[in-house]
């Protein structure tokens, strides 16, 4: 692992309690010259044709993840709800729309259009009647409907400082 550079806290990780970070990396100085290192280095570069199916088999990769985890989230926010922790719930709910984020950004599905529906929505009436209802009902709920409303006050910060960056 050393000889392909994989990262000292990645092996450490790898082998918890076996090896610490700085005894891989003496072993690294004392017993990789840097010969060896310029031509493994050399030897592992991928051609241009490597390269594109490396990004390829990534990319695939990367996404049969997004997707693992986005069913995870789905799961342990159905579990916290059906357990009535809505905070911890609104936590991974939370989790859950960034990986919905990162999956569309991924795909190519989040740009102008997303950006567009985020920034009128915060100002559209029914959004703002349907934010009232929602903290409304969850009144018996004081921790989650404060989790909730700090949750929805985050997101319209966020999509103002967007406006306002657009306008910029």
């Amino acid at each position: 692992m050393l000889a392909r550079a994989v990262p000292l806290r990645v092996i450490e990780e790898r082998f918890p309690g076996c090896f610490s970070l700085a005894a891989l990396s003496r072993h690294r100085a004392r017993h990789m010259p840097p010969a060896i290192k310029a031509a493994l280095i050399a030897d592992r570069r991928p051609s241009d044709l490597d390269l594109e199916k490396l990004r390829r088999d990534e990319g695939e990769g990367l996404l049969q993840s997004l997707v693992a985890y986005r069913g995870h989230m789905v799961a342990i926010v159905n579990q916290c709800t059906d357990d009535g922790d809505y905070r911890l719930a609104a936590v991974f709910y939370d989790k859950l729309m960034r990986a919905w984020e990162l999956e569309a950004k991924f795909l190519g599905e989040l740009q102008t259009a997303a950006q567009h529906i985020h920034q009128s929505l915060i100002i559209a009436p029914e959004y703002l009647e349907l934010r009232v209802n929602l903290v409304r009902a969850l009144e018996p709920y004081p921790e989650a409907r404060q989790a909730v409303a700090n949750l929805l006050t985050q997101a319209e910060d966020a999509a103002q400082r967007g406006v306002i960056d657009a306008c910029e």
